[in-house]
């Protein structure tokens, strides 16, 4: 029969002690092999790791339009170079107003205007708020200012049809013209009228003798009752004659008589001459 001996007692401290030595010796695994906890080192970074985290910060930096990359890069003064950089764009868009210019070359010149030719009764102006280039207008000589117009012998101051100012043409004035036409109709009007009043004797006859600027001749015969009548029915209008014509140069006459001869009063040669 064995005998069983008891075994010897240890003290509490050398317990202790050998669980310390475990447990650093763990730690020191761990340490060594990158660590077992998240794989996260448990050791103070490096004063080398301190200036790679300065690099890496450097070239954060390097963003800047005007940053240089480098461990020593400020970052505050590399964002400033980037500010500086877009103020630059700002002026590209100011260039974008120099474009504006091409709207003053549309108020530069007029370019190539159709000649309006302007009909009768029209005048050529021009509207700048419509156009730059010349339009026919109705006439209105109220806008107009003449010059004063000297004529020369033998020639008139005429206003022509769809003008304002008169100039000198040759001959007899248009106005003189129409007057003269009006004289001849009038006058052949009143004859056929007057003429044809019978007389009975030739005290019952006058002669009547024309001489304005429409009409000049050496007498007609009328009856006594009516050539007042066509004197005055013809004044006004020699009056307008003398106004609007040159004088007429008055025809060489032979001294004539009014007669009653055949119921009607009648012109003659006067006798004995």
């Amino acid at each position: 029969m064995r005998s069983v001996r008891p075994a010897p007692s240890r003290s509490p401290g050398s317990r202790s002690l050998g669980s310390i030595v475990i447990v650093a010796a763990l730690w020191l695994a761990g340490w060594s092999s990158g660590g077992g906890c998240g794989g996260r080192t448990l050791l103070p970074p490096s004063s080398a790791g301190a200036a790679g985290a300065a690099v890496e910060t450097g070239a954060a930096g390097n963003s800047g339009a005007a940053g240089n990359p480098g461990a020593a890069g400020d970052p505050a003064t590399t964002g400033g170079a980037g500010a500086i950089g877009h103020a630059g764009a700002t002026g590209h868009a100011g260039s974008s107003g120099a474009a504006g210019q091409s709207g003053a070359g549309g108020a530069s010149a007029c370019g190539l205007c159709p000649d309006p030719a302007c009909k009768p009764g029209f005048m050529s102006v021009v509207v700048p708020a419509i156009s730059c280039c010349p339009i026919c207008r109705p006439l209105d000589c109220a806008t107009v200012d003449c010059a004063p117009v000297v004529c020369a012998a033998g020639t008139h101051a005429e206003t022509m049809p769809g003008q304002c100012c008169p100039v000198c043409v040759a001959g007899p004035s248009k106005a003189c013209n129409d007057l003269r036409t009006q004289m001849q109709g009038l006058r052949k009007s009143l004859l056929a009228k007057y003429d044809a009043t019978p007389c009975n004797v030739d005290a019952d006859c006058t002669l009547v003798v024309e001489q304005n600027a429409c009409v000049t001749n050496c007498g007609v015969a009328l009856p006594v009752s009516t050539a007042p009548l066509f004197t005055a029915n013809l004044e006004m209008l020699a009056i307008a004659c003398d106004d609007a014509c040159p004088p007429l140069a008055v025809p060489p006459c032979a001294p004539e008589v009014a007669v009653c001869s055949n119921g009607l009063c009648t012109a003659l040669p006067a006798g004995g001459h």
